[in-house]
């Protein structure tokens, strides 16, 4: 939400596009806080055929994952980590997060990587940062997730 309003407010476009732009942030911020109050009824529903003590263990993975998403355990540590199989653990975090293991460390970089570039740090540190040791594979990356190369998205801020 925070990086939301900094767009809004050093929004670079003029006009017609600000208006747009402003228009479409707006909505953005608004989907952004309503996410979690629906969410939370999402994950309940889900939840409901896993075992308590298995979500409990899926939360703490992702809790694992989310500190650790530069540099993530693998399928299977990450699953000795919290007391489940591998198995039991991907179709879990599918079934309560919405998204594979790898995806959500992906997405997290993504986002992190996003919020680095728009600090103004380089595309080769941000990648660096976010555990890519090679920029080109991180320029693929963040274009299949936002669309624009790093150096696009730099210019763009």
């Amino acid at each position: 939400m925070q990086q939301v309003l900094q767009y809004i407010l050093n929004c670079p476009f003029a006009e017609a596009t600000r208006h747009l732009f402003l228009e479409e942030k707006s909505a953005e911020l608004v989907a952004l806080r309503l996410e979690p109050m629906t969410s939370g009824e999402r994950e309940l529903e889900r939840s409901r055929q896993i075992k308590p003590a298995d979500v409990e263990r899926i939360y703490h993975a992702r809790s694992i994952l989310r500190q650790q998403f530069t540099n993530p355990p693998s399928l299977l540590e990450l699953a000795q980590q919290v007391g489940l199989n591998d198995y039991k653990l991907k179709l879990g975090f599918k079934q309560i997060l919405g998204t594979t293991v790898f995806g959500y460390v992906w997405e997290r970089r993504m986002q992190q990587a996003r919020w680095l570039l728009y600090t103004g740090e380089s595309v080769q540190m941000a990648a660096m940062l976010v555990g890519y040791a090679c920029p080109s594979r991180f320029t693929v990356a963040f274009k299949r997730r936002f669309g624009v190369t790093p150096m696009q998205y730099l210019s763009s801020c």
